[in-house]
């Protein structure tokens, strides 16, 4: 039996798909990796899971450009996340476009 989603609803609007993610955090990584645009959409419009990732390295970067982390300790740890989610995000395409080109 077909799971809900794999009923023929249509094709999804790309708006339905990125769902309530803000445009800024999209903005965000295709300033980071302005070279992978493309696989970036495609990625996204794919994958909640990396909607989520995406999401997550969004507030980071916002966190830390608004200053809201006062101490140096706090702001290390913002920092440190924010390597760790771009090697993720960066893994996570690199992984797609080996699994597109197999």
């Amino acid at each position: 039996m077909p799971d809900h989603d794999d009923i023929n609803e249509g094709p999804m609007r790309e708006s339905d798909r990125l769902g309530s993610m803000p445009k800024r955090y999209v903005a965000i990584v295709h300033t980071l990796f302005p070279h992978m645009r493309s696989v970036l959409d495609r990625v996204l419009a794919e994958s909640e899971a990396f909607r989520d990732l995406v999401e997550e390295y969004g507030v980071c970067t916002e966190v830390l450009e608004r200053q809201q982390v006062r101490t140096e300790p706090q702001a290390r740890e913002y920092a440190a996340l924010r390597l760790r989610l771009e090697s993720e995000i960066l893994q996570y395409l690199s992984d797609y476009v080996d699994s597109r080109d197999t």
